[in-house]
């Protein structure tokens, strides 16, 4: 049986995925959303979502259209 991953754990792949790709703050919501969709899986409409739930948990700030890990 397969557990899926808390927030906290997609939030640290997506992180270490982006800061080896140089991203470590201020990171475009498209790029952040495009990990996202890489590590997942999900779709484009799924990683919205999830995006939304990781801005309600706190766990990222989005302001213009910038993504910050907290």
């Amino acid at each position: 049986m397969c557990m899926p991953k808390s927030l906290t754990t997609w939030i640290k792949e997506v992180k270490d995925g982006l800061e080896h790709k140089g991203y470590k703050k201020d990171i475009p919501l498209d790029v952040f959303r495009a990990e996202f969709m890489i590590q997942s899986g999900y779709s484009k409409k799924k990683v919205i979502e999830w995006v939304d739930n990781f801005k309600i948990c706190k766990l990222i700030s989005i302001k213009d259209d910038k993504v910050n890990f907290q």
